[in-house]
Formats: C-alpha cells, structure tokens, sequence
C-alpha cells in the first residue's frame, strides 16, 4: 500500500511540475510585463445584407458596406435600406411579401448570416436569386 501511496504522489507532483517547467503563466501575462493591451478600433463602417421574396423564392441583396450612422430602434436592422429593397423588388415585378435587411459592424457575421439564409432557404427548397442589389 505504501508503495502505491508513494507512486501516487510521485506522479502527482512530476504533473504539477511539469506544467511550470512548460512556462506558462496564464492568459494576459505578457500584456501585464508590457503595459495594458491594446484596445481594437473602433467600428466606422457596417454590413448589411437584404432578403426578401416569397411564393418559393427568396431574393438576396450583395453585402452592402456603409458608414457606421446614429444608433437606431434595431440595431440589427436597416429600414432604410430595406424600404429600398422592396422598391427594387417591385420594379422586378417580384411578389414580395415583405424583406429585412440584417446589419452588423462585423463583415464575417454577414457574410456567415447571409449564407446561412441561403442554406435555409435551399433546404426548403426555395428557388435563391441573387439580385447583386448594392443599395442604389
């Protein structure tokens, strides 16, 4: 028993070592010897995509880029834009039954939302058109 007890701790303490002969001394240790970190940028631009359609066809706009403007009601959604979408769905004489136009200040997250409506409306099976709708 005293042989297991002493292989036990033996091995115990090699493990607890082990980890401070590694080096690490967790997250953020550099950041603290150099001073504080570094603060990202601030968010000057948007993303925004619009999806629209209806009767088994969903409409999708480019990823549209613009300047970061005043906070609104939803932050995650342009009206203005969208109210343009539908008028460019009309002019493609579209049975629109009502678009959303999904904002974000994170490029990835729109491309990434974006195709993932796309995937949905593909396992529905939706017809998917890309318009390339830039906003104008």
């Amino acid at each position: 028993m005293r042989k297991k007890l002493a292989a036990v701790t033996f091995g115990l303490a090699v493990l607890c070592a082990s980890q401070g002969w590694a080096g690490s001394s967790g997250p953020g240790w550099a950041s603290r010897q150099t001073g504080a970190q570094a603060q990202p940028p601030a968010a000057t631009e948007r993303y925004t995509y619009c999806v629209g359609g209806g009767m088994g066809t969903t409409y999708f706009s480019s990823v549209i880029t613009s300047a970061l403007g005043p906070p609104r009601v939803k932050p995650n959604q342009d009206s203005s834009l969208q109210h343009a979408f539908d008028a460019y769905l009309k002019t493609m004489h579209v049975l629109n039954q009502g678009s959303t136009c999904i904002t974000s200040v994170v490029m990835a997250d729109i491309v990434r939302g974006k195709k993932q409506r796309e995937d949905d409306s593909a396992y529905m099976k939706y017809k998917i058109v890309e318009t390339n709708w830039t906003g104008n």
